[in-house]
């Protein structure tokens, strides 16, 4: 049984975790985080800035916190 609200909450999570791999897979074929940011962005523009944004602030949010964030090494 799922408690009131529950439902929301998980969606909530899994909508983050989306946008951080969405994040990761497009980190892989930037060297930087912002060149990887704003041209994406920029590509998708309304479709997936938000998700980015999230991405983004929820891995400020794992910095910030003390744990580290390993990235996949570039391959172009």
């Amino acid at each position: 049984m799922v408690f009131e609200g529950g439902r929301t909450l998980i969606r909530t999570i899994f909508k983050f975790f989306k946008a951080l791999h969405f994040y990761d897979e497009c980190y892989t074929h930037f060297s930087f985080r912002k060149v990887a940011l704003n041209g994406l962005a920029s590509c998708y523009k309304k479709k997936f800035s938000k998700k980015l944004d999230q991405a983004q602030d929820i891995l400020d949010f794992i910095i910030k916190r003390g744990f580290e964030v390993v990235m996949k090494p570039t391959s172009l």
